[in-house]
């Protein structure tokens, strides 16, 4: 396990960020660059206990579920038949998601105080749209919302209809299966503002007790149906990563296997765009990526830092190193990115924020195609939809 945090005296408000190393303990599983592990991250024991507590339920009870209608599907439901009201809510219910609307009536519909109730209903209600807001950025869960409205006593039948299953996490991979020791594979993953490691870690089920030790976590390793390095016919053809924060991560294992494979069939070109906040203190995979651009696996690293640059002289040719962010940086080099996917039939691959950064990046190309075809609007967004189409312009992204 590494850890992007230092001791910088640098006020920038930054994520910080975990690196795990999975063993897959001889499961003969195999994977790709660019394929996701799936952990099935139990919820953390101390909120199970209170939020237990709150409800006055008795932990080790066995339930028995009966559905009076023979089409209800919930399939979690079914299986928490015959399990007891602890693990029911460690492993099958979210219970610190956000609240949906219909669990805030279900919770003003079992309060016996007329202003919680009042208050409650207002939340679900369009009326209250601004608070619910304030609600989802607070990220307020039932426990918090049970401890503030102290007289709601939701029954738990009524919880197990309304909660959403505990669904896995998914983090892009990064490692190869050519550079990590057989059997193996890294991911990152961001801890949230205001939370510490061990309770991030807890939230993964795992023990973090001397910084070793880790007690087996639940995951399933997925294939992307399309994010992959390109085919060995087509690997060649110059790559374009870009991938802010975290986003960097499947491109780690692209450029870790792109460094072990023995064909001479490789990329003329690899050219990475990368983007944080600090260059002192979250640029991930700062010296792995120093070492790729040093052997040549990595032909150029354009970064882009929104909050602090580091002003030290950086000595390597093939780093710019700036401030901005990457949809702004890529325009700098407007005649170079259109000749690598116009004439030299570039594979662009994007990974990171769908709403903000894809959609500038997807904006930055539009206004190069226009800018160096000399077309209007609607030739370069056909322009740009033909990459698409070509499946040269791959995304991988989230919400």
């Amino acid at each position: 396990m590494t850890d992007n945090s230092n001791d910088s005296e640098s006020q920038v408000d930054i994520k910080r960020v975990i690196e795990m190393t999975l063993d897959l303990n001889d499961t003969n599983s195999s994977y790709q660059p660019g394929d996701y592990v799936a952990v099935y991250a139990p919820n953390p024991d101390y909120q199970i206990k209170t939020l237990i507590s709150r409800l006055q339920l008795n932990e080790n009870k066995v339930i028995k579920i009966e559905s009076l209608d023979s089409k209800y599907g919930k399939y979690y439901i079914y299986i928490s038949n015959g399990n007891t009201i602890y693990n029911i809510f460690r492993d099958l219910l979210d219970i610190t998601g956000i609240p949906s609307k219909k669990l805030l009536k279900l919770l003003a519909e079992h309060s016996s105080d007329p202003n919680e109730k009042l208050q409650l209903n207002k939340l679900s209600s369009v009326e209250g749209k601004e608070e619910y807001a304030q609600m989802i950025n607070d990220r307020t869960t039932l426990l918090c919302l049970l401890e503030k409205y102290k007289t709601s006593s939701p029954p738990l039948a009524h919880l197990l209809d309304i909660l959403n299953p505990l669904a896995p996490r998914d983090y892009s991979i990064s490692s190869s299966p050519l550079s990590l020791e057989a059997g193996k594979i890294s991911f990152v993953f961001s801890v949230l503002p205001n939370q510490s490691i061990e309770s991030s870690l807890s939230e993964l089920n795992i023990n973090n007790s001397d910084n070793n030790i880790i007690t087996k976590i639940p995951f399933q390793l997925k294939s992307s149906p399309h994010f992959h390095l390109p085919s060995e016919d087509q690997l060649s053809k110059p790559i374009i990563m870009i991938g802010p924060g975290t986003g960097v991560a499947p491109f780690i294992g692209f450029l870790q296997h792109l460094s072990k494979i023995n064909i001479e069939t490789k990329p003329l070109l690899t050219w990475l765009f990368f983007g944080c906040r600090s260059e002192k203190k979250d640029f991930l995979y700062k010296d792995t990526l120093h070492s790729m651009l040093q052997d040549s696996t990595l032909t150029k690293l354009t970064t882009a830092f929104s909050r602090e640059l580091d002003i030290n002289n950086h000595q390597d040719p093939n780093l710019e190193v700036t401030c901005g962010y990457v949809q702004e940086k890529m325009k700098n080099h407007s005649k170079e990115l259109y000749d690598l996917i116009i004439n030299k039939n570039a594979f662009v691959y994007i990974c990171g924020d769908a709403k903000g950064m894809a959609v500038g990046v997807r904006n930055s190309f539009i206004d190069i195609i226009k800018q160096e075809s000399s077309v209007d609007e609607k030739i370069a967004v056909d322009m740009f939809t033909n990459l698409i189409k070509e499946k040269r312009y791959i995304l991988d992204v989230w919400s």
